[in-house]
């Protein structure tokens, strides 16, 4: 049994075969912080076209690697006016859980005019400015 595996390990694969084997290996996901640094374009403000980068907000890339970690059962985000909070808290993880993971997700909203306006007014113009 031993021979057998050591002859199967040491064995090239048919280079026919490589691309199969290339498309059957899962990709590796970024992280929230990774996929934040890498893909979000900011639509407004003093950063409008720039991309999300650490030195700009320290605190939202803390934030966003304690997402990855799976320590918390639940998440709490709380902040000043205009600092964020629905970009860091609601608008990258569900990026990241669309395009990045590629699932489908759901987002609740108390009234179906705040969910418009939600869509309008912050998803929707990262999601344009960004890849």
């Amino acid at each position: 049994m031993q021979a057998v595996t050591a002859d199967l390990k040491t064995t090239p694969v048919k280079e026919e075969f490589q691309w199969l084997l290339s498309l059957a290996k899962a990709p590796r996901l970024r992280s929230y912080s990774e996929f934040a640094e890498a893909e979000i374009v900011l639509p407004n403000g003093p950063f409008v076209g720039r991309r999300l980068k650490r030195n700009m907000q320290p605190s939202t890339f803390v934030w966003l690697d304690e997402l990855g970690t799976n320590r918390w059962r639940r998440h709490a985000f709380i902040g000043p006016v205009q600092s964020g909070k629905t970009l860091i808290a609601l608008v990258i993880p569900l990026m990241h859980t669309l395009f990045e993971r590629q699932e489908t997700a759901i987002l609740g909203a108390p009234k179906l005019e705040i969910a418009h306006d939600k869509w309008r007014e912050d998803f929707l113009p990262v999601i344009k400015a960004s890849h």
